[in-house]
């Protein structure tokens, strides 16, 4: 219903995507966009029409948002996470993001802005598979990649989602140290509402 009121020119005219990438994953080419902020100003009124629109049929159901990035930090930079923050905020209660690790002042001016959740999927926690995943690039630092879910907490951001890919190494032992991370986590940060995917 919402898209039949509007005309298709102006449904069409918005610019969807602001940047373009290619990107090989298995042999195969995958075209890649960030979207324009004109995309996030027209997700958030689409999804913030129900307390405005008198002829919406029912509550909206839609409470949660979670923007994700992909580990593109020079495609998608702290200066559009936070505009992107921004945005989509007055829309949802609550707005999380799955983004590449950041430090910690970064988090900080995330969660400034409105953000309240990260999710972060470690992938696995043998090292050396998960080095021989991510041979070269910045998302090689094993380290790093574990240490994030902490500087995320101690940003303040409040809520926090771990999570691994079942399969690239041994999941017993994988879900092991996912529960022992998550473990260490909650007894730090006692306050923080911390799941697992």
């Amino acid at each position: 219903r919402l898209f039949d009121e509007q005309p298709a020119s102006r449904a069409t005219a918005l610019p969807l995507v602001e940047e373009q990438a290619e990107v090989r994953v298995l042999d195969r080419e995958i075209d890649l966009g960030t979207l324009a902020q004109s995309a996030l100003h027209t997700i958030n009124h689409l999804f913030d029409i129900g307390g405005t629109d008198p002829g919406w049929q029912g509550p909206v159901n839609f409470v949660s948002l979670l923007l994700l990035t992909g580990e593109a930090p020079r495609e998608v930079p702290l200066p559009y996470l936070v505009r992107a923050v921004e945005i989509c905020r007055p829309a949802f209660a609550h707005l999380a993001m799955e983004v590449y690790p950041l430090e910690t002042e970064d988090y900080r001016a995330l969660a400034r802005t409105g953000l309240d959740g990260v999710t972060l999927y470690q992938e696995t926690y043998d090292r050396a598979r998960y080095e021989a995943l991510h041979p070269y690039g910045p998302k090689r630092d094993y380290d790093r990649r574990v240490d994030t879910p902490r500087r995320v907490l101690e940003a303040g951001i409040p809520f926090l989602t771990l999570g691994i890919l079942l399969g690239l190494s041994d999941p017993a032992r994988d879900l092991t140290r996912l529960f022992r991370h998550y473990r260490d986590l909650c007894r730090d940060f006692p306050a923080a509402d911390i799941a697992l995917s």
